[in-house]
């Protein structure tokens, strides 16, 4: 596994020119919409490309939203909001980080414990785990280094320990 931001970053310009919509206007389309999830203009490339892998600067209550559609199968506020059969193949493991341990699916880390996260620089993490019912956003201190045996390995045994432990 090769974790990269710019990957991810290709793949939204590609997604951007097939559909003739910015990654701005299909997050507030597809998502932000759906959740009531308002989305503020993110840093662009130089080619005027909204990055597809990182900064978009989600408020709290938002990842939260994310969490909760991902914890229920695409679903949110009673509608199918993400077809359930992407959620699916999102979240089969498709390979291991070399770092972590993790395994990965689309765009997804998978923990052994059974998290779906989603994880961002400085131990910014959306997480949901289905057969506990949880939906949680965790922010944190976006000038650490969150390495993942620093400090995203405390807050995945935050998760993993007393989480689980009272859910």
């Amino acid at each position: 596994m090769l974790y990269s931001t710019g990957s991810t970053h290709v793949l939204g310009a590609a997604l951007a020119d097939a559909t003739g919509l910015s990654l701005l206007a299909q997050a507030r389309d597809r998502i932000g919409a759906p959740l009531g999830i308002d989305f503020p203009p993110w840093t662009r490339d130089p080619q005027g490309y909204f990055m597809g892998g990182n900064e978009m600067a989600l408020r709290p209550t938002a990842m939260l939203k994310v969490a909760m559609l991902m914890r229920d199968k695409g679903r949110f506020g009673g509608n199918q909001v993400i077809a359930q059969n992407w959620i699916d193949a999102s979240t089969v493991v498709r390979t291991r980080s070399r770092w972590s341990g993790l395994a990965y699916g689309y765009g997804w880390f998978l923990t052994r414990s059974g998290y779906v996260l989603g994880r961002g620089y400085g131990g910014q993490i959306i997480a949901a785990h289905r057969d506990r019912n949880l939906a949680l956003a965790i922010t944190s201190d976006p000038t650490l280094p969150a390495r993942s045996d620093g400090y995203f390995g405390d807050l995945r045994r935050l998760l993993n320990g007393p989480i689980l432990a009272v859910s």
